[in-house]
C-alpha cells in the first residue's frame, strides 16, 4: 500500500503546484548510501515530504527528513529554513514531537496549506 499511497500524494502535490501557478518544483531524493526522501519541494521555501500509509507515524518516520536536512544545511540559501512533513492517513494534523527540522504530520487535505506556508 505504501507505493500506492506515494502515487496518491504525488498526484495531489502535482495538482496543487499546477493550480497555484507558483514557481515550485518537486523531486525524489535518493543517494548512493540509501538516504531517501519521497519528495523535495523547492521554490519559495523548501519542504522535505515523506509518505507513510500509517495513521500515526513516530519519529523514526522522519529519519530521511532529518538526515537530508543536515546535508542541506551546508548546501546554500535555497535550502535554508527547510521544514519536514509526513503525509499519512491521520485524521488530525499534529507536529512531530522533538523533530529537527520542524516536521508536521498531516493528511491529504493539508497539502494546499502545507505548500502555501512554504514562504
Amino acid at each position: 500500500m505504501g507505493a500506492i499511497w506515494e502515487g496518491v500524494v504525488f498526484s495531489e502535490i502535482r495538482r496543487q503546484v499546477q493550480a497555484s501557478d507558483s514557481n515550485r518544483s518537486f523531486w525524489y531524493y535518493r543517494d548512493n548510501t540509501g538516504l531517501e526522501v519521497d519528495f523535495l519541494v523547492l521554490g519559495e521555501g523548501a519542504r522535505l515530504i515523506e509518505c507513510k500509509w500509517t495513521a500515526l507515524p513516530d519519529t523514526s518516520a522522519a529519519r530521511g527528513i532529518r538526515k537530508l536536512s543536515d546535508l542541506a544545511a551546508s548546501s546554500g540559501p535555497e535550502l535554508a529554513g527547510i521544514r519536514g512533513a509526513i503525509i499519512c492517513r491521520t485524521p488530525h494534523p499534529f507536529p512531530l514531537p522533538l523533530s529537527d527540522p520542524p516536521t508536521i504530520v498531516c493528511g491529504l487535505a493539508e497539502i494546499p496549506p502545507l505548500l502555501d506556508s512554504m514562504e
